[in-house]
């Protein structure tokens, strides 16, 4: 007498698995999202300072951009984390995240050839909530989070 087996083929557990786990990438890139927004609202004198200090010009007030940028990282880090518009939220993450990699990267470059300092000894308040940071860290951190991203984006 045969018995069957209820098991999944090894193709669908392999798929149930990998869409587990970016579900949980997009989970927890959401909390860290809107835990960083949150936290530079709450403190945004300091992250207009932060801002202040990349001496990037800009035609929008810079209280306005301070107040703006926070408050998309909430909604987005909560899109993801409810998984509704996740892709739109991705769409505005990511540039984002790269934008201010760029402008961490400048700095921390501008910094080195002003104070004579090896660039991975550079630290100051990147605007990302966290206070002074190591500027290279940021940098990998940023990096890592990018690559979480890319892989959580696949449906």
């Amino acid at each position: 007498m045969k018995t069957h087996s209820c098991a999944l083929p090894v193709e669908a557990t392999s798929f149930l698995s990998l869409k587990s786990l970016r579900m949980m990438m997009r989970l927890s890139l959401g909390v860290y999202f809107a835990y960083m927004g949150l936290s530079k609202l709450l403190a945004i004198e300091e992250f207009m300072s932060a801002l202040h200090g990349y001496g990037v010009p800009s035609p929008l007030p810079l209280n306005l951009i301070a107040i703006f940028i926070p408050a998309l990282e909430v909604v987005c880090g909560v899109a993801l984390g409810i998984h509704r518009f996740w892709r739109g939220a991705f769409f505005i993450l990511i540039p984002l995240m790269l934008l201010f990699t760029g402008l961490i990267l400048w700095r921390m470059n501008s910094i080195h050839i002003l104070d004579n300092l090896p660039r991975c000894s550079v630290s100051f308040d990147c605007g990302c909530g966290n206070g002074i940071i190591n500027a290279c860290r940021k940098i990998v951190l940023n990096s890592l989070i990018l690559i979480a991203m890319g892989g959580a984006l696949k449906k």
